[in-house]
């Protein structure tokens, strides 16, 4: 892939500074000093932005030692005023043998490819973590090529998206030990009334994808919000994917959705015996912890819960899955549904989507008023497609809640929450009873003890769920008559 010539080969070292509060890095930024071939360059990052997993600002200056220099024009203007410049010490260090090849794209694109190999380490600790990555830089052209490099590369390697910076892995190092892996939850989307309907679903991509990826590692440490953060980020895609359906063709939605499906499925039993877990049979087992077959039931969920994760992670890990991701990634990078006459109706792209917004949250409302009537009588089924819209229609106004009044969204989705919550456990038990199944029907154990404490936690919250039947027509009479803010 090269572009000619050989690679470029050094030895670096870089020490990383922060105050004994860390300040700099709750500033949002990272501070280093690197050593190469006796020169020092002193660099300041900014954090990458929050709909962004790839990209970041930096400002550098030469530098006369290995120590930081603050008064350097470039970084002087830039590192925060309130940091306690003279708290600054040595946090931790990354020493790497790197190999730089420029690559060979079309004409008009330069990508710069590092390979580093090489550790993280702390005066501090014996612990260190190793550095093994390819980092592909886009020097000029448009961003597309980086993601045709990934997927090229990929044909020969295998390889997996590290969107923590080294800064980012070193902090790991020097903080307290034994921390779990930072959760993230999902953040306003940056829209604004006057951005294209093409803007806007770009900007929701990237959002949505970002999310995914930085919680993956909280999801790989089997953590189970991590889990549900992912599975947050791509029901809020998939429903602002169904949204702009009338702008993309049925083959590029069915292959989106396709993507998004599947990473879904991956994650489900995983989640699936979480909810099991921690909110249908620990609440039980708090309130009769004496009840025959309940402890034995919760070993058995706890195993099927650790096979979930281990397939899970087996998952995340494979080609398929990092590949889906780049391909989704350069997808709304692309804009790639504007392609190959992808919509009958190209106005409505360059449309402003604080216009669009307000059609999509009168559709999404209309449905869930009419599914939700006469609600007395609807079946499980029915109450199961309810529950969807309703779904839908909370997501498609958290992503267009920048748009409008804090309070008159908050106040929206406040009447719309009970109700969910209480739909949201009627499909809970609804998994349930399949996962309960599986344990009994699996061969070679003795599973009659826990099938039975099975059914009494079913039951448990079967009739908790059958006793709020009054609260549950108010919760619906609520959801109804909340008034359309947007209107």
């Amino acid at each position: 892939m090269g572009a000619g010539g050989h690679a470029a080969r050094s030895t670096l070292v870089s020490a990383y500074y922060d105050t004994s509060d860390f300040a700099v890095d709750r500033a949002g930024f990272s501070l280093r000093v690197r050593t190469q071939e006796g020169r020092h360059i002193q660099t300041l990052k900014a954090k990458r932005p929050y709909g962004s997993a790839l990209a970041r600002s930096e400002w550098e200056d030469f530098v006369a030692s290995a120590a930081p220099d603050l008064s350097a024009p470039e970084i002087s203007t830039q590192i925060p005023k309130t940091i306690d410049l003279k708290d600054l010490r040595l946090q931790f260090t990354t020493t790497v043998q790197r190999s730089t090849i420029e690559l060979a794209r079309s004409r008009g694109t330069r990508i710069e490819a590092v390979i580093d190999e090489g550790t993280i380490h702390t005066d501090r600790s014996s612990k260190t973590l190793p550095i093994r990555e390819v980092e592909l830089e886009l020097k000029k052209g448009v961003p597309t090529a980086l993601y045709a490099s990934a997927l090229q590369l990929m044909e020969h390697a295998r390889f997996r998206i590290e969107i923590r910076t080294k800064a980012e892995r070193g902090y790991s190092l020097v903080r307290v030990g034994g921390e779990p892996e930072p959760i993230v939850h999902a953040g306003p989307v940056p829209l604004n009334a006057d951005m294209t309907v093409d803007d806007a679903f770009e900007t929701i991509g990237r959002h949505c994808l970002t999310h995914l990826l930085v919680n993956e590692r909280a999801a790989f440490a089997s953590e189970a919000e991590g889990v549900h953060q992912m599975r947050v980020a791509i029901r809020r895609l998939r429903s602002a994917l169904t949204a702009a359906k009338p702008m993309i063709s049925t083959e590029k939605h069915r292959w989106s959705a396709n993507k998004l499906r599947w990473i879904a499925d991956i994650l489900a039993p995983a989640r699936n015996w979480d909810v099991f877990i921690a909110e249908l049979l620990q609440p039980v087992l708090d309130a009769v912890p004496l009840q025959p077959g309940l402890n034995r039931l919760a070993d058995l969920a706890e195993r099927e819960r650790r096979a979930a994760y281990r397939d899970a992670r087996e998952a995340m890990g494979s080609e398929r899955y990092t590949a889906s991701l780049l391909r989704l990634l350069r997808w709304f990078e692309m804009r790639a549904w504007r392609h190959h006459g992808a919509t009958d109706e190209p106005a409505r792209n360059v449309s402003r989507i604080g216009e669009i917004a307000l059609g999509l949250l009168d559709r999404r409302r209309r449905q869930v008023r009419r599914f939700s009537k006469n609600f007395i009588a609807l079946t499980s089924a029915e109450r199961h497609v309810l529950r969807i819209a309703l779904k839908k229609l909370r997501y498609t106004v958290e992503l267009f809640a920048p748009l409008f009044d804090e309070k008159d969204v908050s106040t929206y989705l406040g009447h719309l929450e009970p109700l969910q919550d209480a739909l949201g456990l009627a499909n809970d038990l609804r998994v349930a009873h399949a996962l309960v199944a599986e344990l009994c029907q699996s061969p070679g154990h003795p599973y009659h003890a826990a099938g039975r404490a099975g059914g009494f936690v079913l039951g448990w919250h079967e009739r908790g769920l059958a006793g709020r039947g009054l609260a549950l027509r108010e919760d619906v009479d609520h959801m109804r008559d909340a008034k359309p803010y947007w209107r």
